[in-house]
């Protein structure tokens, strides 16, 4: 193999690389994007001001030096309505959030592999 090839192969396959970092991000944050509508569309309790679901965002999250997104209801009553408590029934809201962002990622990363063997095959 000559040194010329090598390059082009190392220079191809750091791009792709790149490129699938980004997609995976993207399809993070998509999943996350998904899930949180899922809850927003369909859940279980009466959200009276629309605050609860209304304030769920997508956020950054960094584990391990990978980037990603995960769902945030940032009202502070948020896990009372999901698990309930002592004086109140729980109206379980994430795990369908989780399994429609799980089904997104899946999709979402599945697709971003494809490009990049895609591009890779060029």
């Amino acid at each position: 193999m000559s040194d010329d090839f090598l390059a082009d192969f190392q220079r191809d396959w750091d791009a792709g690389l790149r490129q699938l970092t980004t997609e995976l991000e993207g399809a993070s944050f998509d999943a996350a994007t998904d899930g949180i509508r899922a809850a927003q569309e369909s859940h279980p309790y009466t959200d009276r001001t629309g605050d609860l679901t209304g304030y769920a965002t997508p956020a950054e999250d960094v584990q391990r030096g990978e980037r990603g997104a995960s769902m945030q209801w940032p009202m502070p009553y948020a896990s009372f309505v999901d698990k309930g408590t002592s004086r109140s029934a729980a109206y379980p809201f994430v795990p369908l959030a989780m399994q429609v962002a799980t089904t997104s990622l899946e999709a979402n990363a599945e697709r971003a592999a494809d490009n990049i063997a895609a591009l890779l095959s060029e």
